[in-house]
């Protein structure tokens, strides 16, 4: 039997299942699912009913089922307790309950049981009213997975407050109830305080209340958000400047706007407080944006950190491509979803133009009428903008994925031997030159580079930037600690490669950090047989870093032996520079 029609089977059971269970059925069930060697059960949206879940619980003690999914199933409190006090005998690694209405009952059952399953993930949704002692029902256990918090009214006080401080360290999703009262604010202030919260579900009620934005910002000004979602809610121009004030304050990466009908003039009044703030990904579909709203998000993109734009269904028209065309070079987006907007051929052509001189590596563009003006055997890709070079982001995350590694032990980024090499030597060198090179050239790279790693988790982590920008930060140290640990590795393989154009690189990109602990190592730049001239650049370098060219106790004929041998061979690069120094009064 194919698995889809297996779990369309499955649905049918479940839904009909009668309260009292018969153990015939659950055996044949389970014997089916046994033999489809099935190991996840997708069941969203099903609708199985308490009975169905109580018979699906029973069915699973008999199978090797580690991922089960039943998010949005309209479960209730009493059904999902019976499965939490049968998880224990099944064999559930991975288990989705998000968009089900879990009570503090229930969370103080499933708190009660999990240690003793072998859940390694949880999806919850918790929603919560006013109660003092309500959170202390919820352990460190349910942070194996990830938590989304309603609160129906924003009322935790002072005591609950210091709990959801200590308790969740990171939220998956947080929802607010409709109305901020001014001492909601301390305590949610209090609550999330350094917390990173993958998404944060704000009303229009909380914008255009009074003194909400305040509220607000008071609330979340120390926390991390990822996704600020305000799809839907209409806000009108008063309240798109209100929001633009809380873009200002609090730390954003990702902002939802979708179905807004802000227009131009809301757009106008929001572009500022993107500019220089910490925003990566705006979602502006269905807002009544035309040519003029384009211009004004064209102004600021390459002063921000935006990598992904989506302006579907709206209609900013062959006039607004234009617009973008003109801010989308030196900027650093990379996607751009222009589905339903109108721009025709001639707007095509304006992004064409640029595409080169942009990090564009994706583009929907589905629904312009672009074909009607294509030429008779002219290829059009809705997906894909012809270019001739490769994007600048494109190259710098390929060499982030060669150089750089997490390391398992310290859980921070440190730089590794690039991993399709079977052998590493002095030679590949230049390799990390190149990548801080390309690193210096383009300052904003650590979102692309964030961007990267957050589709390769397949979901949004806020502890990877920070780790990304400690690396960014730290990164001479940290090549400097790599160069050291591969000395033996690289000696071995020296040959007759010589390191100073390494040494150069690095001084070419100002480096003085990195040079001078590679001029430590002075057995990489040897010209002469004996192996005791160093390169004639090498000399020069430690001479303007201050650092001993030889030691004249050990080496007093050395002086002069260096000059006779760059005399010698005078076509060297910086030779007769050595020459005339190692000459000069200050070394007589």
């Amino acid at each position: 039997m194919e698995h889809t029609e297996l779990l369309d089977k499955l649905k049918v059971i479940l839904r009909s299942a009668p309260s009292d269970v018969q153990e015939d059925e659950v055996q044949s069930v389970a014997q089916i699912l046994k033999e489809s060697k099935l190991t996840s059960l997708h069941l969203a949206d099903s609708n199985i009913g308490c009975n169905g879940l109580k018979f699906l619980t029973q069915v699973l003690k008999h199978t090797q089922i580690h991922t089960l999914d039943l998010k949005q199933n309209n479960l209730r409190d009493e059904s999902v307790r019976y499965l939490a006090e049968s998880l224990k005998d099944t064999q559930i690694k991975h288990l989705d309950l998000s968009g089900n209405r879990v009570g503090i009952d229930t969370a103080k059952c499933l708190n009660e049981i999990l240690s003793k399953t072998k859940l390694k993930s949880l999806d919850l949704d918790v929603h919560c009213r006013e109660a003092p002692d309500d959170y202390n029902y919820i352990s460190h256990e349910l942070f194996r997975g990830r938590v989304h918090i309603t609160l129906l009214n924003n009322k935790i006080g002072f005591k609950t407050a210091q709990y959801l401080n200590k308790m969740f360290p990171s939220i998956s999703e947080l929802t607010l109830g409709l109305i901020f009262e001014a001492d909601d604010v301390q305590y949610l202030a209090q609550a999330f305080k350094g917390t990173k919260i993958g998404m944060l579900r704000l009303y229009c009620n909380h914008i255009m209340q009074d003194n909400g934005v305040e509220y607000a910002i008071g609330a979340f000004k120390d926390s991390q958000i990822f996704t600020l979602n305000l799809n839907g809610e209409k806000l009108p121009l008063e309240g798109v400047q209100r929001l633009a004030e809380f873009l200002r304050r609090v730390k954003v990466l990702d902002l939802r706007l979708c179905n807004n009908q802000m227009g131009d003039e809301g757009l106008k009044h929001l572009v500022p407080a993107l500019k220089d703030s910490d925003i990566m990904y705006i979602h502006l579909p269905g807002n009544d944006i035309k040519a003029e709203g384009a211009q004004y998000l064209s102004g600021i993109l390459r002063d921000s950190k935006i990598v992904y734009i989506n302006l579907s269904h709206n209609t900013i028209g062959a006039d607004g491509a234009k617009y973008l065309a003109e801010g989308l070079p030196d900027s650093q987006v990379t996607s751009l979803d222009l589905t339903g907007n109108g721009i025709g051929y001639v707007g095509y052509q304006y992004l064409g133009d640029v595409v080169d001189d942009t990090n564009i590596s994706w583009v929907n563009l589905h629904r312009n009428n672009i074909e009607a003006g294509l030429a008779e055997g002219e290829k059009f890709d809705p997906n894909k903008i012809p270019r001739i070079s490769k994007p600048v982001h494109r190259k710098i995350c390929n060499m982030f994925e060669l150089l750089v590694s997490l390391n398992p032990l310290t859980n921070k980024f440190e730089f590794i031997a690039p991993r399709n090499m079977k052998s590493f030597s002095i030679f590949e060198m230049e390799l990390y030159a190149f990548f801080f090179r390309s690193l210096k050239d383009n300052p904003n790279c650590e979102v692309h580079i964030f961007d990267l790693m957050c589709k390769a988790e397949n979901g949004f982590k806020l502890d990877i930037m920070n780790k990304i920008n400690e690396f960014l930060e730290t990164r001479q140290h940290k090549f400097n600690t790599f160069f050291d640990s591969k000395l033996p590795c690289l000696l071995e393989s020296l040959g007759r490669v010589n390191g100073a154009n390494i040494v150069r690189s690095f001084e070419n990109l100002e480096l003085s950090d990195i040079v001078q602990n590679l001029l430590l190592h002075r057995v990489f730049y040897y010209v002469d047989e004996k192996q005791e001239i160093l390169h004639p650049y090498i000399y020069k370098l430690l001479d303007k870093y201050n650092m001993p060219l030889f030691s004249d106790r050990l080496e007093p004929n050395k002086r002069a032996d260096i000059i006779a041998f760059f005399q010698e061979y005078p076509e060297m690069d910086c030779a007769q520079e050595i020459v005339d120094l190692l000459g000069s009064q200050s070394y007589l």
